[in-house]
């Protein structure tokens, strides 16, 4: 993806205004793109206003995900489509709040969409162990795979836990298997492997690998998040 690259970040320093697409078909276009902006960065503030200040995140699910990030130190940046000012980023679709992780324990288990995969069928769950801040098992051979191949270029880096992100366009109801629009869907989470540099981070990697997360539970140091909900949820 374009937004995961130096050439993304040095065209913003030099006060473009950037929007992404990456993976854009028809369909995510017409479902995704006819948004109400100003609600999703209400819908972002809202949720940064909860987090702010936090040191730490935990994100726990009925599917087995129990993962607490430390955050001290890192920004959280609102995704809300809306790209009037110089310098200013959005991915479209939009609709996210999500930081760049210091460090991060625990498990995490996807349960919605994950490339090479897209949409997980019913019951179907990928499951990774972190540790210190990097992926220590992975239990999907071809997204370890994809991980081995970045860490012949880039080492440990590819293993990089890069991103926490909290979907906040309540518009889409239903995940399609398209990232792009998943991982925005309000009351979700999705957690990226690999480059952080783009987001606030100090990892670079040639991969950046989002897995989005149904239904979870979120506490900012121990208080719990209120998410947004789809509508019709």
């Amino acid at each position: 993806s374009l937004s995961h690259t130096r050439a993304r970040t040095d065209a913003n320093e030099a006060g473009a205004r950037v929007a992404t697409l990456p993976g854009i078909t028809e369909d995510v276009f017409t479902t995704g793109l006819a948004a109400d902006y100003e609600s999703i960065a209400a819908h972002c503030e809202a949720v940064r206003e909860q987090v702010a200040g936090a040191d730490e995140i935990r994100v726990t699910t009925d599917a087995g995900t129990d993962i607490t990030f430390g955050v001290e130190g890192r920004e959280w940046l609102a995704d809300t489509g809306i790209v009037h000012e110089p310098g200013e980023m959005s991915n479209l679709p939009a609709g996210e709040v999500f930081i760049s992780p210091e460090t991060a324990d625990g498990t995490f288990v996807v349960d919605g969409t994950m490339m090479p995969h897209g949409l997980l069928e019913d019951g179907r769950t990928l499951s990774f162990a972190v540790e210190d801040g990097f992926v220590t098992e992975i239990s999907d051979d071809d997204i370890r795979e994809a991980v081995e191949d970045a860490a012949e270029t880039v080492g440990d880096a590819a293993y990089n836990l890069a991103e926490l992100g909290i979907g906040t366009n309540v518009a889409v109801s239903d995940l399609v298997g398209s990232v792009l629009l998943d991982e925005k869907a309000g009351g979700t989470v999705h957690i990226a492997i690999g480059d952080d540099a783009g987001i606030g981070g100090d990892t670079e990697a040639p991969i950046h690998l989002d897995g989005i997360i149904r239904e979870p539970s979120v506490f900012a140091d121990g208080s719990p998040v209120d998410l947004p909900v789809a509508d019709g949820d």
